[in-house]
């Protein structure tokens, strides 16, 4: 019963009368071809060889699938292996960083902060009394102090105009007695520039900003009596110092003294 009816269909053969099965290729008794037989052998070997093609074509891709798949986990397990490696790294030149940066400022802010506790009421002192040359004279001297630190100093950023006005001003009496070079020209308009920047830090007090605005116009003046300077190049002057950085437009003092060098050899030349 497990076969179909079609297979259990008998024949005469055409060659020798026996009785065949329909769907024999051939007589088994005298060897005739059976054409119905042969047709449905034919087609089924067919079917099969179709099929064989297909799973044949179907290979490659699985194994290129395959491969692909294989070599993507490699990467991503690379990568991943290369991120820890990073991170290890990383965290060892942090680590590294934080050493070394403690053993360099860490070990010397207790200094720092004792020289600042010792010195900042002299300074402080000196401040009160009006005596700016004397601050400058007491920084210069401390400079070389181990644990020196002037720049958290309520008044630094002042005195830091005070001394580029001074110098200034000192410089133009210098020139103005005729025993001056070239150099000498170069850094009066120099420091005179820094002096006209126009800088408002928080620190200065209101009193400070006044001496500064008159700190200004004496130098602007200077500039017009000893190098006969108008007030509008002294401005494109100043303009010519300013570059535009990323976080907006600031004095270059390497600039400056460029564009001061060059007023200082036109200036001999005519003198």
């Amino acid at each position: 019963m497990g076969k179909s009816m079609e297979s259990m269909a008998q024949i005469c053969c055409e060659n020798c009368h026996a009785v065949i099965a329909a769907d024999s290729p051939k007589c088994p008794y005298c060897g005739a071809i059976n054409a119905l037989g042969s047709e449905k052998q034919y087609m089924e070997h067919l079917t099969d060889i179709r099929q064989d093609v297909e799973k044949l074509q179907q290979i490659p891709v699985r194994a290129y699938r395959k491969e692909i798949r294989k070599n993507v986990k490699m990467i991503c397990i690379t990568l991943l292996i290369l991120i820890i490696i990073a991170g290890i790294i990383g965290g060892f030149y942090f680590c590294f960083q934080k050493f070394f940066s403690y053993g360099a400022t860490g070990g010397n802010s207790k200094q720092q902060l004792l020289w600042e506790k010792e010195n900042y009421p002299k300074l402080d002192e000196l401040y009160e009394a009006g005596d700016y040359d004397g601050i400058l004279a007491f920084l210069d001297e401390a400079g070389d102090e181990e644990g020196y630190s002037v720049y958290n100093w309520e008044h630094y950023d002042f005195i830091e105009v005070y001394r580029f006005y001074e110098n200034c001003m000192y410089t133009a009496d210098v020139i103005r007695k005729e025993t001056y070079k070239e150099e000498d020209i170069k850094w009066c308009i120099v420091d005179a520039l820094f002096v006209l920047r126009e800088v408002s830090y928080a620190s200065y007090t209101t009193q400070e900003e006044k001496m500064i605005d008159g700190y200004r116009n004496e130098v602007c003046e200077m500039l017009e009596q000893q190098f006969g300077m108008t007030q509008e190049e002294i401005d494109n002057l100043y303009q010519n110092s300013l570059v535009e950085e990323e976080y907006g437009i600031v004095f270059d003092y390497r600039k400056a003294q460029k564009n001061a060098k060059l007023i200082a050899e036109e200036y001999m030349k005519q003198h």
